[in-house]
C-alpha cells in the first residue's frame, strides 16, 4: 500500500492536526510498520490490566524464543480485556531489547507446561522517563558503533 493512496485530501483535512507535516510523517511510519516491517505479534490476556505488566518470552524447553529468537523489525503487544480488543502497543524490535537490557525484569516461568521462561515488564517503568532516557541513550550509542 503506498501513502499517496490514503494521504488526505484536502476537503477533509479538517479532521487532522494542524500539524500536517508531523501527522504526516506518523501515517508514513505506521503504514511502514504494517505493511514493509516484519512484525511479531502477542496477546496479553486480562492479567496486564490487574498487573501491570505485559510478559515477553524469552525462552522455550530451554532455547530461546520469543524476544531472544525473533527476526522481526517490530514487536506487537495486543491487550485483550474478556477477549476483546484493548490496545496495541508497537515496539521497534531493538528497541524492545533495550528496555528489558535496562529494566532487567523479574523472570517466571509459564506457558504450556511451564516450559517458557518471560519476562515480566511493568508497563508504568517501560514507558517512565527514566527508562525512555536510557534506552534512546543505549539505541544512539549502539548505532553509532554499526
Amino acid at each position: 500500500m503506498k501513502y499517496d493512496k490514503v494521504k488526505p485530501s484536502k476537503s477533509n483535512r479538517s479532521k487532522f492536526d494542524l500539524d500536517l507535516s508531523i501527522g504526516n510523517d506518523g501515517e508514513r511510519m505506521f503504514l511502514e510498520i504494517i505493511t514493509a516491517g516484519t512484525v511479531e505479534v502477542k496477546s496479553e490476556q486480562g492479567r496486564w490490566a490487574v498487573s501491570g505488566n505485559i510478559c515477553i518470552e524469552r525462552s522455550s524447553y530451554g532455547n530461546p524464543s520469543g524476544l531472544q529468537k525473533t527476526e522481526a523489525d517490530y514487536w506487537v503487544q495486543n491487550l485483550m480485556v474478556d477477549g476483546e480488543h484493548y490496545a496495541t502497543i508497537v515496539f521497534p524490535t531493538e528497541v524492545l531489547r533495550k528496555i528489558v537490557e535496562v529494566e532487567k525484569p523479574k523472570e517466571i516461568s509459564g506457558g504450556d507446561h511451564n516450559a517458557s521462561s518471560l519476562w515480566l515488564l511493568r508497563l508504568s517503568k517501560v514507558f517512565s522517563k527514566n527508562t525512555v532516557e536510557k534506552v534512546i541513550q543505549l539505541c544512539k550509542s549502539t548505532s553509532q558503533k554499526n
